[in-house]
C-alpha cells in the first residue's frame, strides 16, 4: 500500500513538474503600459511656414528601446504623424516562437472624419515574459481601420534583447 501511495506522489510531482515547465515556455509576450503624448506639434500645409511644413513631413518615426534585467522591454516609438482628430494611439503584440509582431494604430470616434492638418504623436509600452535571446520582430503601421501591408513592415529585422541594453533605430512610414 506504502509503495502505490509513493508511486502516486511520485507521479503527481512529476505531472507538477512538467506542467509549470511547460508553463513558462508558452508564455506569449505581454504588452502593458500603454501611454500616449498626444499631439506634440501640429502642422498644415495651408497654415504652417512653409519650411517647417516641409522639415516636419520628412521626418521619420524612431524607436528606442530599453531592456532590462528582468526580460521587459520599454518602447518608445517617437515621431508618429497622424491627422490632428486623432483620440489616441493603440499597440498590440503577438508572439509565436522567436517571432514578435507589433501592430501600432491611431484610433479617432470616427475614423471618416478627415483634417487638414497633421500632429507628430509619441507612444510608449513595455513588453515583458521576454527571454534574453534574439527576436525576428516585424512592426506595421496601421490604419484607422486596423489594416496594414503585411507585405511592407516599417520595420522588420533580427533584434537580441539583452539584460540592460538600449538600441534605436529609424523606420519607415507606410500609410
Amino acid at each position: 500500500m506504502k509503495e502505490k501511495f509513493y508511486g502516486f506522489v511520485m507521479l503527481g510531482l512529476a505531472a507538477l513538474t512538467s506542467c509549470s515547465s511547460e508553463q513558462s515556455v508558452l508564455d506569449s509576450v505581454k504588452l502593458s503600459d500603454l501611454s500616449n503624448t498626444g499631439c506634440k506639434t501640429s502642422y498644415s500645409a495651408k497654415e504652417s511656414r512653409p519650411e517647417f511644413y516641409t522639415e516636419e513631413k520628412e521626418k521619420t518615426p524612431k524607436i528606442t528601446i530599453t531592456v532590462d534585467n528582468k526580460g521587459v522591454a520599454t518602447f518608445h516609438v517617437t515621431d508618429l504623424e497622424y491627422d490632428c482628430n486623432t483620440d489616441k494611439i493603440l499597440a498590440q503584440v503577438s508572439s509565436q516562437d522567436d517571432e514578435i509582431k507589433i501592430v501600432i494604430a491611431p484610433f479617432k470616434e470616427d475614423p471618416t472624419l478627415e483634417a487638414d492638418c497633421h500632429c507628430r504623436y509619441d507612444v510608449g509600452f513595455k513588453l515583458s515574459n521576454l527571454t534574453f535571446n534574439k527576436y525576428h520582430m516585424k512592426i506595421y503601421f496601421a490604419n484607422y481601420y486596423g489594416k496594414y501591408d503585411t507585405a511592407s513592415p516599417a520595420y522588420y529585422g533580427t533584434v537580441f534583447f539583452s539584460p540592460n541594453t538600449t538600441f534605436d533605430f529609424d523606420v519607415s512610414y507606410h500609410q
